[in-house]
């Protein structure tokens, strides 16, 4: 399932990571707390492509030795535009340093984020050995929770013996929550507490572990709960930019909010930051 990189599609990312990290705080290493930006993102539509938009970012946390932090902008009508994560360098440049074996790093929103898109805060992991069912390569794990993060914390571990554990993980949500190309895994498969059970994609049965990017969704207790983007280490460290876009189910968990249609990797060549983030959003 190697995505390549079509680089047409690329160039509004390029341009709104340089006015992204035109605003870059020296104190944080991050993007400024409190600027807007012009961008021409042609992420909405072309007549809002030079509209000026509002960067709002959450608190900055520690990630091995780096750092990372969420941030959604919204243009002048107060509509998300793209919602994500920006790590710095650090973090990648001494691997060692970062929580692993299943360790989520979780992120919080500003309130922004939250109120105008269904994700409560994003859970980062770092999986230097791969893990369990398909995924077998060092890769970046972003689940964007569409519960608290205390919610999240109640997942528990897999319990055979607890018939109500066992129905949490095994009852699916409605099918029409369910994108085309996925499939629910029997038992415990798939399935890790504080996370929630994992739905395959279809083509992963057919590429043996190699991967660039993959979309995953995940749920618990009948509800999705998640949207996880997947980025292979060795993909991070040799592109500098993808887009795609990815399945849409026919109904959503949440109602009045807005949903990503499309899933996005970039970087500034000149600070190494990475973004990776979620985008061209649509009212459900």
């Amino acid at each position: 399932m190697k995505k390549l990189c079509d680089w047409a599609s690329f160039y509004p990312y390029i341009i709104g990571a340089f006015f992204l990290l035109g605003c870059s705080s020296q104190d944080t290493n991050l993007i400024d707390e409190n600027a807007g930006i012009n961008s021409n993102m042609d992420v909405i539509s072309a007549q809002k492509k030079f509209d000026k938009l509002n960067v709002f970012k959450g608190p900055q946390v520690d990630f091995g030795s780096g750092k990372v932090r969420s941030w959604i902008s919204v243009d002048k009508d107060d509509f998300p535009v793209e919602l994500g994560i920006e790590i710095t360098p650090e973090a990648l440049a001494d691997l060692e340093s970062l929580p692993g074996d299943d360790v989520i790093t979780s992120i919080p929103f500003h309130l922004k984020a939250k109120q105008l898109t269904p994700y409560e805060h994003i859970g980062l992991n770092w999986e230097p050995m791969g893990h369990a069912p398909e995924f077998w390569i060092p890769h970046f794990d972003v689940h964007f929770f569409e519960i608290s993060d205390a919610e999240r914390l109640q997942i528990p571990i897999y319990d055979a013996n607890n018939q109500e554990i066992v129905d949490a993980v095994n009852v699916f949500p409605e099918v029409n929550k369910i994108p085309v190309g996925f499939l629910k895994l029997p038992g415990q498969l798939g399935y890790y507490p504080y996370t929630g059970k994992h739905w395959l994609p279809v083509d992963f049965l057919e590429v043996d572990n190699d991967f660039d990017t993959a979309i995953i969704h995940g749920s618990y207790n009948q509800k999705h709960v998640f949207l996880e983007t997947k980025f292979a280490l060795d993909f991070l460290q040799s592109a500098s930019e993808f887009s795609s876009d990815f399945t849409q189910p026919l109904q959503f968990e949440k109602s009045d909010t807005n949903y990503p249609t499309k899933y996005n990797m970039w970087k500034d060549e000149g600070t190494g930051h990475i973004f990776l983030t979620l985008s061209d959003f649509v009212p459900r």
